[in-house]
């Protein structure tokens, strides 16, 4: 055999040896995906959810074999974010108020969803942001611009993509709100700028949900409230807002993130297609329970469980770090 033959055969054995390698790879690709949509619940898009209840609620829709999109406007922390919950959280950069950022998160929920054969998508707007608790005309416009584009633009954008999803895939898309429950906005304290675009992002879902129900033909798209109650975030405690009066209320009705978290996806998960219905952490009969039982210690302001007689946190681990407002630190911050 010559030697320009015996090189041919040769360079052909690798050829056919590297083919027969890039099979393999690709079988053991297609066994990995077909092993993760089998195991895997949903897709779970979460825009704001590099921080507080928005991570937890990532965190607990990993830990219930879902496989989670983390979107946040600071891409660096939602890699870092995503890392810390394993190979079935991915993350995404993506400010709710820009219409190509919001498009390019709905089609990376498309192409998750088809790669793993999911039928189900939920998308969850948990970004949110808040001004300072001042009367109107003693807050900056560049403030109220930001809590109207995060509270209001942005599930207006992410509702419009959801649909579009649902009406070119005909897979179920299921959009949660973060928004007041009807007796919760009566009690809010918050500033007007953050109550307004709350009680307008309620208004919204059920304005959505008749919208979806005339549409011809039909698309399996639904939307919800989310009332996650008094999540002690750092919207909630942050900058100083909190004052030792509220703190005492805190004490009866707010809850650490985590655990509403977990409370919330159980519930989440457990609506039947076609459903409205919102979902809340809290009702009015175990909110009404709950001040009443607390009621002694709010009146004589001797702490309880979040909260000391001083207004500082109650370390219940000498695992957990709070920063200086009181809000428990992440595991990577």
């Amino acid at each position: 055999m010559s030697r320009t033959a015996s090189a041919g055969t040769a360079r052909g054995v690798r050829v056919r040896a590297r083919a027969r390698g890039h099979r393999v790879v690709a079988r053991a690709d297609a066994k990995a995906d077909a092993r993760a949509a089998s195991a895997t619940r949903a897709v779970c898009v979460i825009t704001g959810g590099a921080r507080g209840l928005g991570y937890h609620l990532a965190r607990a829709l990993v830990a219930r074999s879902c496989a989670v999109v983390l979107a946040s406007r600071d891409g660096a922390r939602a890699e870092t974010a995503s890392r810390t919950l394993g190979a079935a959280c991915a993350f995404a950069r993506c400010d709710v108020g820009e219409t190509a950022d919001v498009e390019a998160l709905g089609r990376r929920a498309r192409e998750t969803a088809e790669r793993l054969d999911v039928d189900v998508v939920y998308w969850i707007n948990a970004a949110g942001a808040v001004t300072k608790n001042a009367p109107l005309c003693d807050v900056d416009a560049r403030e109220i611009s930001a809590v109207v584009r995060a509270n209001l633009l942005g599930p207006l954008l992410g509702a419009r993509t959801c649909e579009r999803l649902a009406r070119e895939t005909s897979k179920r898309v299921v959009v949660f709100n973060f928004g007041f429950s009807d007796w919760g906005a009566n009690l809010s304290k918050s500033a007007a700028t953050h109550k307004s675009t709350k009680t307008g992002l309620s208004a919204l879902t059920k304005a959505l949900n008749a919208e979806v129900r005339a549409m011809s033909p039909p698309i399996r798209c639904e939307f919800h409230q989310l009332s996650p109650g008094l999540a002690l975030t750092r919207l909630l405690l942050g900058n100083g807002n909190a004052n030792p009066i509220s703190k005492r209320v805190f004490n009866a009705l707010a809850e650490e993130p985590s655990v509403i978290a977990d409370a919330l996806v159980d519930r989440m998960l457990a609506l039947p297609e076609g459903s409205t219905s919102p979902v809340e952490y809290l009702t009015p009969l175990e909110a009404a329970r709950r001040m009443f039982d607390e009621l002694p210690r709010i009146v004589t302001g001797s702490g309880g469980r979040h909260f000391d007689a001083n207004g500082d946190r109650v370390r219940t681990s000498s695992d957990v770090r709070y920063d200086d407002d009181g809000v428990e630190l992440l595991p990577f911050e």
